[in-house]
């Protein structure tokens, strides 16, 4: 259940951030045609930045459900609730921006078929 949530909110995270990425391969900052470790926590914090409308240091579960809203479809505050019980390590309500790129860093690395410390086009195509 725990991984089934968390692969439907990376999948949330990937449409949202369609709105202002035209694909995932503007993640490759630098152009050499890999998003290497530095570029993907770059966007995760720019991610997280944007989902933290209140400016706390944290999102919550109803930061998450007026994110997800807002791209059109129908979201229920309960599932970013689960959400955020799965990803609060330091237990404070919220998931905060070290929780956050921890948490999307190990679906990152599992991508990173070749573990080269990079993700190639190939390999973005998994995530």
């Amino acid at each position: 259940m725990k991984k089934i949530l968390f692969i439907w909110a990376l999948a949330l995270l990937f449409i949202a951030q369609n709105n202002a990425y035209a694909s995932e391969y503007s993640k490759d900052t630098d152009g050499d045609g890999y998003i290497s470790t530095d570029e993907i926590i770059a966007y995760f914090k720019i991610r997280f930045k944007e989902l933290d409308t209140d400016e706390n240091a944290g999102i919550s579960a109803e930061e998450y459900l007026s994110a997800y809203s807002s791209i059109g479809n129908r979201y229920y505050i309960e599932g970013f609730q689960n959400l955020i019980i799965q990803l609060d390590r330091n237990e404070d309500g919220t998931v905060g921006l070290r929780e956050f790129v921890f948490d999307h860093m190990k679906h990152y690395k599992n991508a990173d078929f070749n573990n080269d410390g990079r993700i190639s086009v190939m390999e973005a195509n998994n995530l």
